[in-house]
């Protein structure tokens, strides 16, 4: 027989006289308490896993800006000037160290480092370095 095709006084009061499931407040309490602590965990193992895949993408975009930034082909062509010998853009006292080093080494010097053009490297070229280091230019062109 179709519960449907009961009149509804039948079928409320057969609802009526089936007893109620009841759960003891303690049980509601652990089966709640142990529910919050899975979602817990849940939400922080998610936490972690983004945590790392973000780690993971922020150190791999400084690795490509990296290998970007130091490519040969994007670093800037400075041209040296010929008393500029350890090649870092300027022309200071450490260049004529550099070669006073080099003749004190008794090392065959190269004779690109002929500063001066006499066909030698001597004390001449270091004293030449050691002048362009320290000459001092005017701003604006002329001397006042």
């Amino acid at each position: 027989m179709d519960p449907e095709s009961l009149p509804s006084r039948v079928v409320e009061a057969l609802r009526a006289s089936e007893p109620q499931p009841t759960v003891p407040p303690q049980l509601d309490a652990a089966i709640l308490a142990s529910a919050r602590i899975a979602i817990r965990r849940r939400a922080r193992s998610r936490w972690i896993i983004r945590a790392v895949v973000a780690s993971g993408a922020a150190a791999a975009v400084v690795a490509i800006g990296f290998r970007w930034s130091t490519h040969p082909d994007r670093q800037p062509q400075v041209a040296f000037v010929r008393e500029d010998l350890n090649r870092d853009g300027r022309v200071d006292i450490l260049d004529a160290f550099y070669l006073a080093r080099k003749l004190d080494a008794a090392g065959a010097p190269d004779k690109s480092q002929d500063v001066n053009g006499d066909g030698k490297v001597d004390r001449s070229d270091v004293d030449a370095i050691a002048a362009a280091a320290v000459r001092v230019s005017t701003v604006g062109g002329g001397a006042s």
